[in-house]
């Protein structure tokens, strides 16, 4: 790779903090990367992409971040390779928006939605880069990808692990379990009343009281007494609180098989 963009909305969330992590590995390995932000609401993601489109075309590689492509990408010049970083499960979050979202952000789901199957949208793209195979699957994403792992640097660890000393762990009475449910959703995940039953079975079988907390951005805070288990909903979290909160645990259920703390 020579010089390199990285472009797309800023976003939020989980989807910021990977391209944090995407930005700041591709430094690491002594890439020369800047980081084009565009604007996030999708009128002005294509003003926005129209007016950097000649900036955008001094850079050798360009990776764009937003999961599907915007069709002005094609317009980019031959000689700039162009990658496409997958991190989401789009065709299921814009099945979501149509049937749930406020009627201007379904219109934008229903014109997105309706490119999916047009292959000349993607006809443009160099590279797929994801964060796991499961996400290229349900993406239908099966030639040209390349995948990479979630980023954990050592300095993550090293506070992670003083998170660890620094909270009060459990008095051995309670076992404490946390999950972690996006905005977003994908039939290769497990559902959460999935995991409700599998806690249910699970506390019949055992004489403490479990705890069991699901984070879920889309969520209000509440909780509910099933016998010795405890089930509380909890919504977003700031990384910091919920490094703390997951030190303190016995046990995190992985909602996908092949992914590791879905981004929380």
């Amino acid at each position: 790779m020579g010089s390199t963009a990285v472009v797309g909305p800023l976003g939020i969330g989980g989807v910021r903090y990977i391209t944090e992590r995407l930005l700041e590995a591709l430094k690491r390995e002594g890439i020369a990367v800047d980081r084009v932000v565009i604007d996030g609401n999708l009128l002005g993601q294509a003003f926005s992409y129209i007016k950097k489109m000649r900036f955008l075309q001094q850079y050798q590689d360009i990776i764009f971040t937003g999961s599907i492509p915007p069709q002005m990408h094609i317009f980019i010049n031959n000689r700039v390779k162009v990658a496409l970083f997958i991190h989401g499960f789009i065709y299921n979050e814009l099945s979501g928006a149509i049937t749930q979202a406020p009627p201007r952000i379904k219109a934008g789901a229903l014109y997105l939605l309706s490119q999916w199957n047009f292959s000349k949208l993607f006809n443009r793209i160099d590279l797929y880069i994801c964060h796991s195979i499961t996400t290229c699957e349900a993406n239908k994403i099966r030639d040209e990808f390349i995948l990479i792992p979630q980023f954990i640097f050592p300095e993550e660890m090293r506070r992670y692990m003083e998170k660890s000393k620094s909270v009060k762990n459990n008095d051995g009475k309670t076992i404490k379990v946390v999950t972690y449910a996006s905005f977003g959703d994908s039939p290769r995940l497990l559902k959460e009343h999935s995991l409700l039953t599998l806690m249910k079975l699970v506390s019949k079988q055992v004489n403490k009281e479990i705890e069991f907390i699901i984070i879920n951005p889309s969520a209000t805070a509440k909780k509910e007494y099933i016998g010795n288990l405890v089930v509380k909903w909890m919504p977003y979290l700031p990384r910091e609180q919920f490094l703390k909160l997951l030190a303190d645990s016995d046990l995190y259920i992985e909602r996908c098989i092949d992914e590791e703390l879905r981004l929380p």
